[in-house]
């Protein structure tokens, strides 16, 4: 098994970017982490899932829209605040 060390000899690729990519949850599909995986020969699959599939999100928007327009454009900005503010 190699090490993040020796990985990142072989790939010319920062050992700490070679740790936070494999050993650690990576917070987003960075051009590392598609390097990584293209010398792997591993295929990532980028597509978003379809957020109108979650049970649990929509459930959640329900309980909390008031059913106006003026609500669902104040949840919106909400919701991508929490995008923009990287809370995970």
């Amino acid at each position: 098994m190699d090490t993040s060390i020796s990985i990142a000899k072989s790939t010319k690729i920062n050992q700490s970017q070679i740790y936070r990519n494999l050993f650690m949850e990576p917070r987003k599909i960075s051009q590392t982490l598609r390097k990584l995986c293209n010398i792997s020969g591993i295929t990532m699959h980028t597509e978003r899932p379809d957020p109108r599939k979650s049970e649990l999100l929509m459930n959640a928007i329900g309980a909390v829209w008031d059913g106006s327009e003026e609500h669902a454009k104040r949840l919106a900005t909400m919701i991508f605040a929490v995008k923009q503010a990287n809370v995970r």
